[in-house]
């Protein structure tokens, strides 16, 4: 939402400008498009804009000295304006490359441990095949785990990440936009590994969850490996 600022700011040649006001989100022109750190989305009150030049037409200031001045407040406000909610998906992976992490990062650690987790119990049934022979994925068909749809898709081997391993912890925050779509889909998740081994038990319970009251089926068996657990 948009937001209102108040601050005191001090110019190299060391004068003071009391209660300069900055407001983020008001108004912005396409014509300056440009990233929110560099000032997109914020507007400041024109009789400072127009004090602070006298000081640069007086010699008092270099307009390079005023330019990095008001870059300073953005850096400044950046965090009461809620600005990182309006970074684009390209800034935000930007930023967090540049400063080794962001909040995106900071928000998904926890879900990126559960995901690890999840994704290492997976590969260690997958290397059980006689205790889990059955296998289930994202398009919610049934196979057995010798079945060629799901050998096909399996990768080679299992990288194991750490929570705290800072680029796989990227790739898997920044994977999605901000309505949950994939960035890009040609891009697996770290040590994505797409299909959920079950025993014989397990791929049971599975159908009957995934079963309707009148017995209608959420699930497709596969005709190719023909499962019957």
């Amino acid at each position: 939402m948009p937001s209102n600022h108040a601050i005191n700011l001090r110019t190299t040649s060391g004068a003071k400008m009391e209660d300069v006001r900055f407001s983020f989100g008001v108004t912005s022109s396409k014509v300056r498009d440009r990233p929110i750190r560099e000032g997109q989305g914020f507007s400041i009150e024109l009789p400072a804009v127009l004090d602070l030049l006298e000081t640069v037409a007086a010699g008092e200031e270099q307009a390079a000295d005023a330019r990095e001045l008001l870059l300073n407040v953005v850096d400044t406000l950046y965090d009461s304006a809620g600005c990182y909610d309006y970074e684009t998906v390209e800034d935000k992976l930007a930023w967090c490359v540049r400063d080794g992490g962001c909040q995106t990062c900071e928000e998904q650690r926890s879900s990126f441990a559960h995901h690890l987790e999840t994704m290492a119990e997976r590969w260690r049934r997958w290397t059980l095949p006689d205790e889990f022979p059955f296998a289930t994925g994202s398009s919610m068909g049934l196979h057995t785990v010798k079945c060629g749809v799901v050998r096909r898709d399996m990768p080679d081997g299992f990288t194991a990440h750490k929570p705290d391993d800072v680029a796989p912890l990227r790739a898997f925050a920044h994977a999605y936009d901000d309505f949950g779509l994939p960035v890009d889909e040609s891009e697996q998740l770290p040590a994505h590994v797409p299909f959920q081994p079950m025993s014989g038990e397990e791929a049971r319970a599975w159908m009957t969850e995934n079963t309707g009251p009148k017995g209608g089926r959420y699930y497709k068996r596969c005709r190719m490996c023909a499962p019957t657990p």
